[in-house]
């Protein structure tokens, strides 16, 4: 199980770019090139934490769609999580409901509030939701400024990617034995939502898991994730490989 730590400044540019208008005015670009970052590529599990806290933001999976084509890991989600969760970036869109979820902010920066229809509402392949937009809100005195934008997210966010060689055997086991390859990629991705991203959830509390289970909106209550430490999530996802090698 392969681990690398991803800090914003050695693996994103982050510019200001005119051609769009605020709060959607920044580029963000990868730095690394493929051929440099073998240990990003798929099939792995990956934190996004604050930095102060070490408190764990999100928790997703970094999957190929076949076992011939590898994504990596800061182009295909760390990316696009930097802008959903901060509301900035030219790629940045909510899908649906987007005025329900402002309106039913009664306590939303009200600077972030009057921003809303710039935000297209559209799917736009960087799309934030409600429960981005509620972690926007709590730090938008600090991801509004346009000054020193990519050293404030440096100072506030770093991800860890662990490549799972375990997934990589799954993967393959799906594929050898379906021929149906979109049937192949369902039931493997499930496969890994339900044995490993879920209870690495429910063991970590990252921010977005929490609020996506709240009734209340936006998430006002005390938000302590389990503390980021690198041995114990091995540990944790070593249990959970043996618990699924044994049912």
């Amino acid at each position: 199980m392969i681990s690398s730590k991803i800090n914003i400044k050695d693996y994103f540019s982050i510019k200001l770019d005119d051609k769009y208008k605020y709060p959607l005015n920044f580029k963000f670009n990868c730095k690394i090139k493929k051929k440099d970052k073998s240990n990003l590529s798929s099939n792995g599990i990956y934190f996004i934490i604050e930095k102060d806290t070490n408190y764990v933001i999100y928790i997703g999976i970094n999957l190929s769609k076949d076992p011939n084509n590898k994504n990596f890991v800061d182009e295909e989600r760390i990316i696009k999580h930097l802008q959903s969760l901060t509301m900035r970036g030219t790629r940045i869109g909510i899908s649906s409901s987007k005025k329900d979820w402002f309106n039913k902010c009664d306590k939303i920066n009200e600077e972030l509030y009057t921003l809303k229809d710039k935000i297209p509402n559209k799917d736009t392949g960087t799309t934030s939701d409600q429960n981005r937009l509620s972690y926007a809100n709590i730090y938008w005195n600090k991801f509004k400024k346009d000054e020193n934008f990519e050293f404030i997210l440096n100072e506030h966010f770093y991800a860890y990617y662990l490549k799972v060689d375990f997934f990589d055997n799954l993967m393959m086991d799906y594929f050898s034995n379906n021929n149906d390859r979109q049937n192949s990629k369902k039931l493997f991705k499930e496969k890994v939502v339900n044995f490993f991203e879920e209870p690495l959830s429910k063991e970590y509390k990252p921010y977005v898991y929490i609020v996506k289970n709240n009734s209340n909106y936006p998430y006002s209550g005390k938000w302590r994730s389990k503390i980021f430490n690198l041995d114990e999530v091995k540990k944790s996802i070593s249990t959970l490989i043996n618990n699924y090698n044994s049912d």
